[in-house]
């Protein structure tokens, strides 16, 4: 079970790139560069049936990854920042699912009630993406499985907040490398999911539990 749940964490990452990097190749005038990829699924897509399956196994895969995280360090009573690491990291998916019957308003369309939700949704998946790593990494202090992860945790999230601020003022600005900002933000924290779960599964075995006293 341990190893399946791990597997779920390292295939999450893969699922979501084949997936955006197949939706782009469907999508007439899609650009990497310029657009969200949120307009992939964008309300009244025309192709939005044939790449939601994609980002929908992606996060069921999160899923499975983040709750298996869960279940693990609490029964193991690790430290309460890993335990609340885990926790914020099983609701990024469940958030991005919601996603799905709240799809993104077009650009330059006006605002509709499931555009405005859609955005409230990807607001809090932004933070506790930054939270999750966070307190990986404050937990990882006392956690010596973990702890060649303390410093990638930390400047990855500060990767990640600062690459985020600069997507959201490339949205703003209708800035035309917008993509790549935000590409940047969300690579930073697919690349913590697959080093996180890689680690977890080539690290340690599940009686190899150690604690550092402080």
């Amino acid at each position: 079970m341990r190893k399946l749940y791990l597997t779920c964490g390292i295939l999450a990452p893969i699922a979501y790139v084949v997936t955006v990097i197949y939706g782009a190749a469907i999508t007439p005038g899609y650009s990497h560069v310029a657009h969200a990829i949120s307009s992939l699924v964008e309300a009244g897509a025309p192709l939005r049936w044939k790449i939601d399956p994609g980002f929908i196994l992606y996060n069921c895969l999160l899923l499975a990854f983040a709750a298996g995280l869960l279940r693990e360090v609490t029964a193991a009573r690790r430290p309460g920042t890993l335990v609340g690491a885990a926790l914020a990291l099983t609701v990024v998916p469940i958030l991005s699912l919601l996603m799905y019957f709240f799809p993104q308003d077009p650009i330059g369309s006006a605002p509709t009630t499931a555009g405005t939700v859609h955005l409230i949704l990807a607001l809090g998946t932004a933070v506790l993406t930054i939270l999750t790593m966070l307190l990986t990494g404050a937990g990882a202090r006392r956690y010596l499985p973990l702890q060649h992860l303390r410093r990638f945790a930390v400047w990855n999230a500060l990767f990640v907040f600062i690459t985020g601020g600069m997507s959201t003022a490339g949205m703003a600005l209708k800035s035309p490398y917008f993509g790549i900002f935000e590409r940047m933000t969300i690579g930073g924290f697919e690349l913590w999911v697959l080093v996180l779960a890689l680690s977890l599964l080539t690290g340690y075995a599940p009686a190899a539990y150690h604690e550092v006293k402080s």
